[in-house]
């Protein structure tokens, strides 16, 4: 009985370890794609913040710089936002799932070392301490990575609304 508990417990405890890979390959890609957004809306903005400085785009095609700026803001925030909102996602789904595989992990432990059959109660109340203490480990992490992304949300959001403004002012 012990033997087909424990293979059971191998098998989904390497089920969720291939799944948080998979899901740590989807982070990394939705961070990159984040990180290229922002880099090049904040380039195209500076490209067109210089073109409207020009002496030559002053004359009275100030504003086709004006609305080419917009429209890159206006493309940029929602698709910068999903890909931001898709990585803290995939992040809060990895940390269920590493709380579900270490919750595994000790029932392997403790089949493996006998003490489910010693003292369930104790086994039981140890694993319920360390699940509080992750998870509150995960939380403050979670806390961390929004404040980030939203720190960073709002820099970009406070740059393109500077832009605007400086082109839609140039003389």
């Amino acid at each position: 009985m012990e033997v087909g508990k424990m293979e059971d417990h191998e098998l989904h405890y390497n089920n969720f370890t291939s799944l948080m890979q998979s899901l740590e390959k989807k982070i990394r890609y939705l961070e990159t794609t984040a990180v290229q957004l922002a880099g090049f809306s904040s380039i195209v903005q500076c490209i067109l913040y210089q073109h409207s400085l020009d002496a030559a785009a002053r004359v009275n095609r100030r504003w086709i710089t004006f609305f080419l700026s917009a429209s890159v803001s206006v493309a940029f925030f929602p698709t910068f936002g999903s890909a931001v909102w898709g990585c803290l996602t995939a992040k809060r789904q990895q940390d269920a799932m590493f709380m579900e595989q270490d919750e595994l992990y000790r029932k392997m432990c403790s089949i493996r070392n006998g003490e489910m059959m010693a003292d369930p109660a104790a086994a039981a109340a140890s694993a319920a301490s360390g699940r509080r203490r992750l998870a509150d480990a995960f939380r403050h992490a979670r806390h961390k990575r929004y404040a980030y992304a939203g720190f960073v949300s709002i820099a970009l959001l406070f740059f393109n609304l500077l832009v605007l403004y400086a082109i839609s002012f140039v003389s």
